[in-house]
């Protein structure tokens, strides 16, 4: 989590980020807000350590500074890994935290009608998960793959089965929909009035690994070339 600290007593300012299982040191006296909120720790020697909301113009601030290290071409290796911290952290800071539903437009695809949130096509924050949501015409079924990652399905509306490598699962609104590695999958919409909708994640971690990519078995019945 980015925060930042000052040291009590100089005027100086440093950017830090603690990892979200980050422990003060043993002995520190726990700093609480007005509210009651933990605001930071002092530390045995007297110096406190203010924990604040971050502070995008400093943190540019920092990311020029760096950066500045690095004009031109790299003197050895070992300033390309330098340079990528440089890289990835003006990355975290400018790539966008937040991906709008309404400006991502609906795909007929040959899995079926999809919106996707999050892609290697569509700048977001992520790096290691695909997103998208997925609806299922009343009575209809979608496409069917399989491929290396696993899978999760939050039900959002609607209710239906899915097709694991033969096996039925049924499912209905609000349910959590589990797809194991190298799993057939097909999912079917139970009811003829009304259309399912699901949110999916699945990782991308294969991708990087030599097993990325999906083997596509059977096109949605609504899919046209």
């Amino acid at each position: 989590i980015p925060h930042a600290y000052e040291l009590m007593g100089l005027a100086s300012m440093e950017q830090i980020e603690i990892h979200t299982n980050y422990v003060p040191p043993e002995g520190a006296q726990t700093l609480y807000g007005s509210s009651g909120e933990i605001i930071g720790y002092k530390g045995l020697d007297g110096q406190e350590f203010r924990f604040g909301a971050i502070d995008q113009e400093f943190q540019q601030l920092m990311v020029d500074k760096q950066a500045g290290l690095f004009q031109g071409k790299l003197k050895n290796n070992y300033e390309y890994y330098l340079k990528t911290l440089v890289d990835q952290t003006r990355w975290r800071i400018q790539v966008p935290h937040v991906v709008s539903a309404k400006d991502r437009p609906w795909e007929d695809t040959q899995m079926g009608r999809l919106k996707y949130l999050s892609h290697p096509n569509v700048p977001s924050a992520l790096l290691m998960f695909d997103a998208f949501v997925q609806e299922i015409p009343p009575g209809g079924r979608s496409g069917k793959h399989r491929h290396v990652a696993e899978e999760v399905h939050k039900i959002i509306e609607g209710k239906g089965y899915d097709i694991h490598d033969g096996k039925r699962w049924d499912w209905e609104a609000e349910d959590l929909v589990s797809i194991p590695i190298n799993t057939t999958h097909q999912h079917f919409n139970a009811d003829p009035k009304r259309p399912a909708r699901f949110f999916s994640l699945q990782s991308r971690l294969f991708n990087y690994g030599g097993h990325g990519g999906i083997e596509h078995l059977e096109d949605a019945p609504e899919y046209t070339p």
